[in-house]
């Protein structure tokens, strides 16, 4: 006795089983909330940079010019925008931030996202 899949491959090697007529549909990679989300938080870049573009961190690797923002709390829809969540930062700084966690916690450049 063979299995239900077993049935099915044989059926479609010999050309017994009908095509689907429709494709599948496909999921969207940004939902259009997320798509919002990310206009709003472009602009308030933009904001920022354009008041002061200096980086505000100052690592040992820092490069001076800021060229994003540093989210001081991991980013979430909740707080992508919060302004008092981000901070001017050079790629090199993000960088530091990113993989020095301990010097970041110190200098006040990363919040636990479990904080109360």
């Amino acid at each position: 006795m063979e299995s239900q899949y077993l049935q099915e491959l044989r059926k479609k090697k010999l050309g017994l089983v009908e095509k689907p007529t429709s494709k599948p549909t496909r999921i969207k990679p940004v939902s259009k909330k997320m798509q919002v989300a990310k206009k709003v938080y472009r602009e308030v870049v933009k904001e920022m940079l354009s008041k002061n573009d200096r980086c505000e961190i100052k690592s040992p690797d820092c490069t001076g010019k800021a060229q994003g923002l540093n989210h001081k709390q991991k980013r979430s829809m909740k707080n992508l925008t919060q302004k008092d969540n981000l901070e001017r930062a050079c790629n090199a700084c993000n960088l530091y931030v990113e993989t020095h966690p301990a010097w970041a916690k110190k200098h006040g450049h990363h919040v636990s996202r479990f904080r109360k």
